[in-house]
């Protein structure tokens, strides 16, 4: 069996991400694996928002702290002039650090499960278009967290 196979007369395909497929009437989860087909449907109603999810930069958050640290210890107890620019480098890759990477969206819907919400996660790459199908679609814009 196809995708095809499982669409309602009438339905077409409006956009795809694979696994993910927008069509005239929901939107379709769809895999073949070693077991056959996995296929999950979910009705363009039921979706609440489309978020968009950004996760801190840990790494660069610590390097920016010790950096300021650095920065003032110097400062502070050896008179170095030149360890100012480090504190405020170091307080700028806090503020990136803490903004964050696009990761993924995330399609919310009413009553979700934890396995839901992974299953229903589309990363980032390759995924514009299809998150801009949704968005028309649903007439919901795409949030960020």
């Amino acid at each position: 069996m196809s995708l095809r196979d499982h669409l309602e007369p009438e339905e077409h395909i409006q956009s795809r991400c694979d696994p993910f497929y927008a069509t005239s009437r929901r939107l379709i989860r769809y895999q073949l694996t070693r077991e056959g087909e996995k296929i999950q449907f979910l009705s363009y109603r039921g979706v609440k928002s489309v978020e968009l999810v950004r996760k801190p930069q840990h790494k660069l958050m610590v390097a920016g702290t010790l950096m300021s640290a650095t920065g003032l210890f110097l400062f502070v107890y050896l008179m170095l002039w030149t360890a100012i620019p480090a504190f405020f480098m170091g307080i700028g890759l806090i503020i990136y650090g803490g903004q964050g990477n696009e990761v993924y969206y995330q399609i919310h819907f009413d009553n979700m499960t934890a396995q839901e919400k992974e299953l229903w996660r589309i990363r980032i790459r390759g995924s514009k278009d299809f998150i801009a199908s949704i968005a028309d679609i649903t007439g919901r814009p795409v949030t960020e967290s």
